[in-house]
């Protein structure tokens, strides 16, 4: 038997939290992927954070998820539930800007 070593170039994302040496040491368990995992983004009571699969040139291998507390969705969830938060936020904020009983 023998032993090969071959350098692997990997495309990371930057905000992605995982080390070039626990990607490489990954590889074999998924499937020659990288899983690209975002740090945490704590909102008021709530977790965000986001993941992508890549192959190491990154070229996607799997869609992105977005994260909520725990739950997946979608990134297009995730903007119509970032739309639908401002407006509600604005809706809010210009109703409490008009005088209490004005019509």
């Amino acid at each position: 038997m023998t032993t090969t070593t071959v350098s692997l170039d990997l495309t990371c994302p930057d905000w992605c939290t995982i080390s070039a040496e626990d990607h490489v040491s990954a590889l074999w368990d998924t499937e020659a992927n990288l899983i690209h995992h975002s740090a945490d983004q704590p909102v008021g009571a709530f977790d965000v954070s986001w993941t992508t699969v890549t192959r190491p040139d990154g070229r996607p291998s799997e869609a992105p998820t977005v994260f909520l507390d725990g739950q997946d969705i979608t990134p297009a969830q995730a903007r119509e539930l970032a739309a639908a938060l401002i407006r509600g936020a604005e809706a809010i904020e210009q109703s409490l800007a008009a005088p209490i009983g004005a019509e």
